[in-house]
């Protein structure tokens, strides 16, 4: 017989090598000395050796075993050696149905320490199909405990990730199950120096309020280098300026995996969760709480584009993707129109974005125009600070209402409420506080004061327009579904204005 052996680790196989500090490559050259000497007695020719070592429960996600049920399906081997048929697939039934159809069809056996399978006897094929059905039963068994147990130990303020933040390592709890938080200092002071940046501008530059991307920059220049990269990204700045996990505290199910089926593949997608745990957490913090609140403060009222730049689109900042969660962007078009799109995500499709603003001016006139606003516009001042600052002061203010019917409900303690309320009125008070000098800015403003629909019509500038809509808008949300009609697309107006009577 000419057969190939195919080595692949079980969830089990893992957590002995991790309990034992063993080699990782260890479980796989004992399976395969095994399946070896297994082959010797048989007098089975051995043609290959596939070693997975991808970890992953679906098939399309094992590049080994999509490669031996390729030549399964060809009918290249008279038998696969395996040391039990439950490593062959783990997936949902499309997934055992794939691998039950390959060997079926292709008669080809699978050969185990303890059965043979010949996909010819009626017996071995049912046995075989009912092993994969049970494997899988316990694959969902085995994962529902492991989450629960991350959970439990998240609650209880342990580290239940797998990669440990940046800033931190991750280290066995004495006397305990679970791990915690270690503080590295050379990490740690890169990310206080991040804060610090972000808050009070980059040295011997006249930017006092960079952005993520002017930060990440600067810390290249430094050759203070991330984990695993050779140059600081945004984004990668932009997450240390939002974990709460550097004020010690522990977050869970931020991110949770979504699968998703897009023309009969799987995909996987890890889109942020406004549901998550947050918790006090056993680990040292690097930033104090009032320093990383004041950050969230300006993340807030952040405006993606330059300081030194002219705001041309309207919506920026206040339009958002339906399937994502993040903000829309503008992309002027050298043949035609501006278009508004998001640019990470490929479910939603473009649209003009005069066709948008058409839409908003009829919301506003329709639902809006029974309130008189005054807006002054100073400029020496973004008129969008005042708005953010406003904004920021309230939802600090519903933050404080919100922590108010947790202790009521018992879920805080008297010294954690006591904590979090004298944090968040430092907080409304330094929004508060910022928000007096612009206004009472005089230095030439231009006043508007009118109807909502009136006065965007009136407004002159993208910047003006955009400082009247945050005023009226804490988000619009745009969806538009790909090869439909230019006007074909849904808006979802959320209001900072109280409801009319």
């Amino acid at each position: 017989m000419n057969c190939c052996i195919y080595l692949r680790k079980s969830r089990s196989d893992r957590d002995t090598e991790e309990y034992l500090a063993q080699d990782p490559a260890a479980t796989l050259e004992r399976h395969e000395k095994i399946l070896t000497e297994l082959a010797r007695s048989m007098n089975i020719t051995v043609g290959a050796i596939y070693r997975e070592v991808v970890s992953g429960d679906t098939v399309s996600s094992r590049p080994e075993v999509r490669r031996l049920l390729s030549e399964v399906e060809r009918g290249m081997w008279d038998g696969v050696l395996v040391m039990e048929i439950e490593r062959l697939a783990r997936g949902d039934a499309v997934d055992q149905g794939i691998v039950a159809r390959a060997f079926r069809y292709s008669q080809t056996k699978i050969i185990t320490p303890l059965k043979i399978y010949d996909p010819l006897n009626d017996f071995d094929e049912e046995y075989f199909e009912f092993g994969l059905f049970m494997s899988r039963r316990e694959y969902k068994t085995i994962n529902r405990r492991l989450s629960l147990g991350r959970l439990s130990s998240a609650k209880e303020g342990k580290f239940a990730g797998s990669v440990a933040p940046y800033g931190y390592r991750s280290v066995k709890l004495r006397g305990q199950k679970g791990y915690s938080l270690e503080i590295i200092p050379s990490e740690a002071e890169i990310v206080k120096l991040i804060f610090s940046l972000y808050l009070s501008g980059i040295p011997g530059t006249s930017d006092l309020s960079p952005g993520a991307g002017a930060i990440a920059e600067y810390l290249s220049s430094l050759a203070a280098l991330p984990r695993q990269s050779t140059r600081w990204s945004a984004s990668s700045v932009r997450e240390i300026l939002k974990n709460p996990v550097y004020i010690g505290k522990i977050r869970w199910n931020h991110r949770k995996t979504v699968k998703k089926i897009k023309d009969g593949n799987v995909y996987f997608s890890r889109p942020r969760s406004k549901n998550y745990l947050l918790t006090d957490g056993l680990h040292q913090p690097i930033i104090s709480e009032d320093i990383f609140f004041k950050v969230q403060s300006r993340l807030g009222s952040y405006l993606p584009i330059p300081s030194e730049k002219l705001m041309k689109n309207p919506f920026s900042g206040i339009i958002i993707c339906g399937y994502c969660g993040r903000k829309t962007v503008r992309k002027p078009m050298p043949d035609r129109k501006d278009i508004l799109i998001c640019p990470y995500c490929r479910q939603n499709a473009s649209v003009r974005l005069e066709l948008i603003e058409k839409a908003v001016i009829s919301t506003l006139a329709t639902k809006f125009d029974g309130y008189n606003i005054d807006i002054h516009i100073n400029p020496s001042v973004p008129p969008s600070t005042a708005g953010a600052l406003q904004n920021s002061a309230a939802y600090f203010e519903k933050r404080l209402e919100r922590i108010y019917d947790l202790f009521e409900r018992g879920i805080y303690s008297e010294d954690d409420f006591l904590k979090r309320r004298t944090a968040l009125e430092k907080s409304i008070e330094l929004a508060k506080t910022n928000l007096k000098p612009i206004s009472c800015s005089v230095s030439s403003p231009i006043n508007f004061s009118g109807s909502v629909s009136e006065l965007y019509s009136a407004i002159p500038e993208a910047e003006g327009k955009n400082a009247l809509l945050r005023t009226v808008f804490d988000r619009i949300v745009y969806m538009k579904s790909k090869k439909t009609a230019p006007d074909d697309f849904l808006l979802s107006f959320f209001s900072n204005l109280p409801p009319r009577c």
